[in-house]
Formats: C-alpha cells, structure tokens, sequence
C-alpha cells in the first residue's frame, strides 16, 4: 500500500458546513463556496510549506497538535490502522494476518488503496480544538471491514 503524499484536508469547518448546508440552492452558490474552500485550502498550503504565522495560525504548533489531535484511539476494542507500507511489506503483514486468522488468533479486515484521506474538524484555532480522522481512499476502513465481517461469520 502505498500512501500519496496528497491528502484531502477540509481545514476549514465554517466553509465546509456552508458547502453541506446551503442556505441557496443555486447551483452558482455552491460553486461559489467550493471556490471559497479551494482558496482557503491553497492559502493555507502556502502557510504551512512557507512557515507563515497569521493571527492564532502558527503552522509548525499546528502541525505538532495535528499529531496528538488525531483520532488514533478506538474506543471499541478494535485496532485500526492506517499504514504506508512498501508492496513487500503489504505482502510480509497479509502473510502474518492470514496464519494468526488461521490459528484462530485474529479476525481481521484488509484494504489496499494509493491515496490516504484526512477530514479535519477545526473548532476553535486559538485553543487549540482540532480534531483529525484518518482513512484510506476508496472505502478504506469501510472496505476492510467486508473482509473482517465474512471472517466473524465464518466461526
């Protein structure tokens, strides 16, 4: 699996909640916030790749607090993972799955997609309340938990 290095980032909750809830249904409307989103997102890469602080926004804090503000903790006893693995080392993790499956150790859900996903919730800048969720693209967690749910019917 191969992880690009281009991940969607929705930084901006107040332009992405007008995008969800129009208060126009125009079409030209919606393309006016996309455009609102899109400037915002490129604005926001120029903070970060020329270390840019405007106002509370101080992109190397951010990109700490991005760390320990991401959602890695799963609070139903089930490991989820995201992992930028080399081909071979796809291959090497789906061996060890399938023989601890095999000796009734695990059941588990496995997908392979190029790209990563991270939808960010920004609430509150200044305070730092920021909250980051981490999936792979074309259905991710969702896609493995086909494999994982034929696996729990199986016993």
């Amino acid at each position: 699996m191969h992880v690009s290095d281009k991940v969607l980032c929705t930084r901006h909750a107040q332009a992405l909640a007008s995008v969800l809830l129009p208060d126009e249904p125009s079409f030209l409307a919606a393309d006016g916030r996309l455009l609102e989103i899109s400037a915002n997102s490129f604005i926001q890469w120029i903070m970060e790749r020329f270390r840019f602080s405007i106002g509370a926004y101080n992109p190397e804090v951010y990109s700490n607090e991005m760390q320990t503000n991401t959602d890695y903790c799963k609070f139903d006893d089930v490991l989820r993972m995201v992992l930028d693995c080399t081909p071979a080392q796809v291959s090497d993790i789906r061996v060890i799955l399938d023989y601890m499956h095999a000796t009734g150790d695990v059941d588990f859900g496995f997908f392979e997609t190029e790209q990563a996903l991270i939808t960010c919730l920004l609430f509150d800048l200044n305070s730092s309340q920021h909250l980051h969720f981490i999936d792979g693209d074309n259905g991710g967690f969702c896609s493995a938990s086909l494999e994982y749910k034929q696996q729990l019917a199986s016993h």
